[in-house]
């Protein structure tokens, strides 16, 4: 079985660079050309990128926008955090009171 995946994993790259190859680098269908005008990109292709690369770029330039969404959350988490490994110290430091009392997390009290 480890053979197969092993074969398979040679022999992908092996087709797909041959077939990209023939793409990028083999002959031109001259029948294609000589009835149409090859147009790199129409306008609704344009649109379609346009929609995607201003929220992308925007995005880029001030990820706030996203990260504000689960900002509260995140700092309400880090501070039960904070509280608990206070806690936890504060249970070490005095060996008598960690050994009788187990840890509870807070708000589970």
């Amino acid at each position: 079985m480890v053979l197969l995946a092993a074969v398979g994993v040679i022999l992908t790259p092996i087709y797909l660079l041959s077939m990209l190859r023939e793409i990028f680098y083999g002959p031109e269908n001259h029948e294609l050309t000589a009835h149409q005008i090859l147009i790199d990109a129409e306008p609704r292709e344009v649109f379609i990128i346009a929609c995607l690369l201003i929220p992308i770029i925007g995005i880029g330039f001030y990820p706030k926008l996203l990260t504000q969404i689960y900002d509260v959350k995140t700092l309400a988490i880090t501070a039960r955090l904070q509280n608990a490994l206070t806690l936890v110290a504060d249970r070490k430091s005095d060996p008598q009171t960690f050994a009788l009392q187990p840890f509870t997390a807070p708000g589970m009290e």
